[in-house]
Formats: C-alpha cells, structure tokens, sequence
C-alpha cells in the first residue's frame, strides 16, 4: 500500500496496493534492486496489472525510477518518483 506520498495527483494512487512482482515498484520491492523506465505503459520487463496501469495513467505517469526501501537489511517496499520524458534529438 502507498503509505506516503508528495505531488500524487489522483486519490486512488494513494491508497493502491502494490502486490510483489506487478509494476515496477512491486518487481524493486521483491528483488531488492533499483529500476527504471522510460514508458511504463510499453515497458515488458516487469508484469502489468489492469488496476495498476490504470492507475499509472490516470496520475499521468510515464517514465517512472524506484529503488528499494531497506530497513535493518531487509527490503520492506520500494520508494519511487516520475521521471522527465526522454529528450529529442540526437545523443552528441
């Protein structure tokens, strides 16, 4: 469950659940490792949930960071923030 947020737009992204392994932050919290992307919606690497997507959406979320919440050496969830959109242009 989200319990603290700051700038969340929509009240349900505050009270959604998180199960292990769905989304990115349920994959960071159940592994333990910090991840990353650009486009959530289109991103295969983790599994999606309906509820979940519907959510990320309705916040106006698309690249999204999220690194694991550690206490006394075990992973207790994960902490995540919106990323800016990918730039244009070329890489030089």
């Amino acid at each position: 469950m989200v319990s603290a947020s700051h700038g969340l737009v929509t009240p349900l992204f505050r009270t959604l659940r998180l199960p292990h392994r769905i989304g990115l932050g349920g994959l960071v919290a159940s592994d333990g490792v910090a991840q990353s992307t650009e486009d959530y919606a289109r991103d295969a690497t983790f599994r999606h949930s309906p509820a979940l997507d519907h959510s990320v959406r309705e916040e106006g979320l698309r690249g999204i960071a999220a690194a694991p919440v550690v206490v006394g050496g075990h992973v207790i969830g994960a902490a995540g923030r919106r990323c800016p959109p990918p730039r244009g242009g070329t890489d030089g």
